[in-house]
């Protein structure tokens, strides 16, 4: 439990146990009960921690520098045997329905290795990159991960953890100063003091009025309660007497999906050979169309079967639809494209549109190929064609909100920006590359040809 607590739970002790209380009516609106809660500063502490969202807002509570997240989060290792009379604790997210941590941030960049081995990326703490690695490994087991993100006053000391010029803070005031004449933060005075202070680790730190952020992270195998108890969440810290000043709720409570990021499902929904006229049009002559028809279409598990008579010259082109059958998770920095892929060494047709094309729900999509039938040898021939959709970032995330744009809540170093969330820009596109990496799989159109 950080220092960050204490500063805002010294701008309203009221206030931060009305922001636990809110976390608690979402869970039962969410139909969870009571939860079970641990503090976290350099160890995870379950036995004796507050048990009320009223306990949560006293300002003494909070005493840590900073708070070792990754203990609450990475999967503990399981020893080579077990002792039956006593057994490993289990794990913080297996045994629960819901996990909520609530932060103030990440450490400051604490060497590590960084990478997807969460031991070596977390040897040092608690910074962005052992928190990319615990987030990245947690969704590849399943759980579902979600971040909401909520500005609260604060009136405190902000640690750096580092040693502090004067040149460097200088630069914090005038930053924060500037803050002042920020007409999206009318309502806040935002002001820091020096001379800089040094803790026993010999880090400076000094106090500043304004506000700060506060980081929930999410974690549920049960992707859609987690759903349910994010939006839930939302809108009750929106609609709570929790801001001070006059900014919007729009402004002061924000949410990501970072797993699974679900596309539109979409299926393969026809083969349509072209008329004769459109062949023509096309480049293909009626002597080659006419040893070329279509004998059937049938939909099968993993997609569209059809069935082809070809003579010795045949040729015809065919377009593929897909249709959009229901809604994705994607936020609007990120877009889906939907695609046709056919084997070079094949002898179909150049697909059009040769770069995918974004569907429209409720409408089909349609990619327009055909077959050669001159290279397949006589008798019985199988083809194969997937359809797949592509994730890639929209040039709109440079305005996101967890982005270091102007309005953005992230920063790249942990002292010029007392208001922001250090290396939450890290976390947040790691996330996302993770899952724009991996291309998502529609169906596959198998292509029966019988060539005489």
């Amino acid at each position: 439990m950080a220092g960050f607590f204490g500063g805002a739970a010294k701008a309203g002790e009221k206030r931060i146990a009305a922001f636990h209380a809110e976390i608690e009516t979402a869970l039962a609106e969410a139909g969870m009960g009571t939860p079970k809660r641990c503090t976290v500063g350099q160890k995870v502490v379950c036995d004796g921690a507050p048990d009320s969202a009223a306990a949560l807002g006293r300002a003494k509570l909070y005493t840590e520098l900073s708070s070792r997240l990754d203990l609450s989060l990475v999967r503990r290792p399981v020893p080579d045997k077990i002792d039956r009379d006593h057994p490993p604790p289990p794990d913080f997210l297996d045994e629960a329905a819901l996990t909520i941590v609530v932060t103030d941030g990440m450490q400051a960049s604490a060497g590590g290795t960084g990478g997807t081995n969460v031991a070596a990326a977390c040897a040092q703490g608690a910074d962005p990159g052992c928190l990319t690695a615990v987030l990245r490994a947690r969704a590849d087991e399943g759980f579902g991960v979600w971040m909401v993100g909520v500005l609260l006053p604060f009136s405190g000391n902000h640690y750096v953890e580092r040693p502090l010029s004067a040149d460097y803070f200088a630069r914090t005031a005038a930053h924060v100063a500037d803050m002042n004449t920020d007409p999206r933060k009318v309502g806040f005075t935002f002001s820091v003091k020096g001379p800089i202070r040094t803790d026993q680790a010999g880090n400076g730190y000094f106090p500043y009025t304004g506000y700060k952020p506060l980081l929930i992270l999410v974690f549920s195998r049960d992707v859609a309660l987690g759903r349910r108890f994010v939006n839930s969440l939302e809108r009750k810290l929106k609609n709570a007497p929790l801001r001070a000043g006059t900014m919007k709720p729009d402004d002061s409570v924000m949410t990501a999906e970072l797993a699974p990021l679900d596309v539109a499902p979409q299926k393969i929904e026809s083969l349509t050979v072209l008329p004769l006229a459109q062949q023509q049009a096309e480049g293909i002559d009626p002597p080659a169309f006419a040893e070329f028809r279509i004998e059937g279409t049938a939909p099968v598990d993993d997609g569209l079967s059809s069935k082809f008579w070809c003579g010795a010259g045949g040729k015809g082109l065919f377009t593929v639809s897909v249709k959009e059958i229901g809604a994705g998770t994607l936020p609007p920095y990120l877009v889906a494209t939907t695609q046709l892929r056919i084997d070079p060494k094949a002898p179909f047709a150049p697909v059009r549109p040769a770069g995918g094309v974004v569907p429209v729900r409720g409408e089909s999509t349609q990619f327009l190929t055909g077959l050669n039938c001159a290279p397949l040898a006589k008798g019985h021939t199988e083809l194969r064609a997937t359809v797949e959709s592509t994730i890639a970032l929209d040039a709109t995330a440079a305005d996101a909100w967890w982005n270091t744009g102007k309005s953005g809540w992230s920063s790249e170093d942990n002292w010029q920006m007392p208001e922001r969330l250090y290396g939450l820009d890290v976390l947040v596109r790691a996330m996302l590359d993770r899952r724009t990496a991996r291309p998502h799989p529609i169906g596959t159109l198998h292509v029966h040809v019988q060539r005489d």
